[in-house]
C-alpha cells in the first residue's frame, strides 16, 4: 500500500547539499521546509533549487514550505557567551541595548517592559528556566530566578498567559515573504505567532495567492481556532512553543481537537516538533516517539514534520525512513480493519456539485473494490475534497500546473502528476489508464473512479466508473 500521510523535512546543515536532498526525496520527503529563522536568501535559494531539481529527477511533486520567523522573543548576547542562573537570585531583562552578564540581559522587543507586571512568569530556553517578575523600573524588568540553569546567547523566551504588544508579521517577515513568493516561488508560507484570524488575513494579502499555513503555538490561537481555521489555507500544530505556553500535559488533547477542526474544513493540517527527536543523536527512536508518530497518524494529520532530525541531526535519512515505516505500518493495520479508516468525515458546509461528486465517489469505494480515484484538476480542490474522506485508494490528481501539483504534495492520500489536459472523454480514459498502469497503481481488471468537471471548463460534475 502507498503511504497516505505525508512527510515534511526541515532542511539545514545536515541536509544542505544536492545529493542529500535527492536522497531525502527518495526516502519519502514530500515537502521541504525552509526555516527563515536561520540562513540567508542565498542559502534558501540554493536549497529550493536543489529540491526542485531532485523532484524533477525523480518525477515526484515536492512542495517547498517557507516558514517565516515571526516575532520570537529572544534575549541578547552575554559577554562570556553564557551565564549560570541560580534560584533566588535577582535577574533583570531590559530593552536597553546592553551586553549581558550575570545580572542582566537585553530583549529584542522594545515594548517588553510595558507588557509586563509583577507576578508574571517568564520562561527561557523552551521552558527549562523560569523567572518571576518582581517589579518594573522604566525599561527594566526585575525578576527572581525560580528555576535556574545555564542561559546562553539568543535563547528564546515565552510569557504564558500574557498578551504582548507585538505584531505577528515583522519587517523581517515581510522581506522574507516577498523573497519566498517572488523569487523562490514557494508553494506554502507558514506564519508564526498567530493569535487571530486577522493575523492570517494580513499575511494572505501580501502572499499573492500563495497558501498560508497558520502555526498554532499561542493560547490566543486556541481561543480563536475556529476563525483561524476558517481563514487560513492550512494549520500547523507547533507543539514545541505550544507546550511551553500551555504546558506539555495539555498538548495531546489540543492536538486531537485542532486536527479534528481542520479536517472538518478540508484543509491541510501538519503535526510538528520533536516527533523523532532522539534520532538527532541515535539511529533508532524511542518507543514513545514511535507511538507519538502513530498517534498523529490516527488523529488524522495530513502531514508530519521532522525538524532538527533532518536539519541538524546525525541521522536525517534514517529519520525519514523510520517515519515512513511507522506511518505505513499504522495505515496498513488501520485499512485492514473491516470498516476501513474512519477519521475522515468529508467536507462540511455548502451543498455543491463538487462536494456531492466527491461524496459519491467515496461511497462507491464502500461497495466496490476501487483501486484508485482519478481527478483532472485545475486548482486542486477536487483532490482535496476526495482527501477529506480518508479512503484507502490513492487519489491520483492530474493537472497541467506545476504549482498545483506541488501544493497537493502534502494533502493526505494524494499523488499529484503533471499531464497536458485532455480534450475529449476518450482521451481522459486513455491518459488516466496509461498513468495508473505506468505508476503500477492499477493493473488489468482493476476498477478506478474518475471525478472531474466535463466539459473541462465546468466545475466538478462527473463521477465515472471504469475497469482497466
Amino acid at each position: 500500500m502507498m503511504r497516505h500521510v505525508k512527510i515534511v523535512c526541515t532542511l539545514g546543515p545536515a541536509t544542505a547539499n544536492a545529493d542529500m536532498i535527492e536522497a531525502l526525496v527518495a526516502a519519502g520527503m514530500d515537502c521541504a521546509r525552509l526555516n527563515f529563522s536561520h540562513g540567508d536568501f542565498e542559502s534558501h535559494a540554493l536549497l529550493a533549487r536543489h529540491v526542485r531539481q531532485a523532484a524533477i529527477k525523480q518525477n515526484k511533486a515536492v512542495a517547498v514550505l517557507a516558514d517565516l520567523t515571526g516575532p520570537k522573543l529572544r534575549i541578547g548576547r552575554f559577554r562570556s557567551g553564557a551565564i549560570e542562573l541560580r534560584p533566588g537570585e535577582k535577574f533583570t531583562i531590559t530593552t536597553r541595548a546592553i551586553t549581558g552578564d550575570e545580572h542582566s540581559v537585553s530583549v529584542n522587543h522594545g515594548g517588553f517592559a510595558d507588557d509586563m507586571k509583577p507576578g508574571i512568569a517568564i520562561l527561557l530556553d523552551d521552558g527549562l528556566l523560569r523567572l518571576r517578575v518582581l517589579r518594573i523600573e522604566d525599561t527594566d524588568v526585575v525578576c527572581e530566578v525560580e528555576i535556574g540553569g545555564e542561559l546562553s546567547d539568543n535563547k528564546g523566551m515565552n510569557v504564558p498567559g500574557t498578551q504582548l504588544s507585538i505584531p505577528s508579521l515583522t519587517d523581517k517577515d515581510k522581506s522574507d515573504l516577498a523573497f519566498a513568493v517572488d523569487t523562490l516561488k514557494a508553494d506554502y508560507l507558514a506564519l508564526s505567532f498567530v493569535r487571530t484570524a486577522e493575523d492570517v488575513s494580513i499575511t494572505q494579502a501580501l502572499a499573492k495567492e500563495t497558501p498560508v499555513i497558520a502555526k498554532i503555538e499561542k493560547p490566543e490561537a486556541l481561543e480563536n481556532l475556529d476563525a483561524i481555521a476558517d481563514t487560513a489555507d492550512g494549520v500547523m500544530i507547533a507543539r514545541g512553543d505550544l507546550g511551553v505556553e500551555v504546558g506539555p500535559e495539555k498538548v495531546p488533547v489540543i492536538q486531537k481537537h485542532v486536527i479534528s477542526q481542520v479536517n472538518k474544513r478540508n484543509k491541510v493540517v501538519i503535526t510538528a516538533t520533536q516527533m523523532l527527536d532522539s534520532m538527532m543523536r541515535n539511529s533508532r527512536p524511542t518507543r514513545a516517539e514511535a507511538a507519538d508518530v502513530a498517534n498523529a497518524v490516527l488523529d488524522g494529520s495530513d502531514a508530519l514534520m521532522l525538524s532538527g532530525e533532518t536539519a541538524s541531526g546525525r541521522y536525517p535519512l534514517e529519520s525519514v525512513r523510520m517515519m515512513d515505516a511507522i506511518i505505513q505500518d499504522v495505515e496498513n493495520a488501520t485499512f485492514a480493519q473491516p470498516h476501513g479508516h474512519t477519521s475522515g468525515t468529508g467536507r462540511i458546509g455548502e451543498l455543491s456539485f463538487p462536494n456531492a461528486a466527491a461524496g459519491a465517489a467515496a461511497l462507491l469505494s464502500s461497495t466496490l473494490p476501487i483501486k484508485a480515484f482519478v481527478t483532472f484538476t485545475r486548482d486542486g480542490r477536487t483532490a482535496g475534497l476526495l482527501s477529506s474522506y480518508r479512503r484507502a485508494a490513492p487519489i491520483v490528481a492530474i493537472t497541467a500546473k506545476e504549482a498545483v501539483a506541488n501544493r497537493l504534495a502534502i494533502n493526505w492520500g494524494v499523488l499529484p502528476f503533471m499531464e497536458l489536459p485532455p480534450t475529449d472523454m476518450s482521451e481522459v480514459i486513455r491518459v488516466a489508464s496509461a498513468l495508473l498502469v505506468r505508476e503500477k497503481i492499477c493493473k488489468k481488471g482493476d476498477i478506478f473512479v474518475l471525478v472531474l468537471g466535463w466539459p473541462p471548463s465546468a466545475p466538478t460534475n462527473t463521477v465515472k466508473l471504469h475497469r482497466l
